[in-house]
């Protein structure tokens, strides 16, 4: 009988594992709403491939950008199996005019 295979790896820092890391392209739907928020994600990598993509929350307008950008990672190809997890932050109000400060 075979050992059972270790865990994956997780990974909380990708630029150090994936030299290039693409970032997601904001919906103009968001911001045209100002929708805004955090978005986590989880890559599986397998020698240096992202083969696959999950979110793990945030808001869904976000999901597919991440998903596109995360698939374009290129990545140590040394490595045999490990997941990279991330956070994403989008914040698409308008920043604030010199003079809006709260008095």
């Amino acid at each position: 009988m075979e050992a059972p295979s270790p865990p994956p790896k997780y990974i909380r820092a990708p630029g150090l594992v994936c030299p290039l890391l693409v970032a997601p392209e904001i919906p103009q739907a968001t911001l045209d709403q100002g929708i805004s928020g955090t978005v986590i994600a989880e890559a599986h990598v397998v020698n240096g491939v992202v083969t696959e993509v999950r979110i793990i929350s945030g808001p869904a307008a976000f999901h597919e950008p991440i998903v596109r950008a995360m698939k374009q990672y290129k990545c140590a190809s040394g490595l045999a199996d490990l997941r990279l997890r991330q956070e994403f932050r989008f914040n698409t109000e308008p920043p604030a005019e010199p003079g809006d400060a709260p008095q």
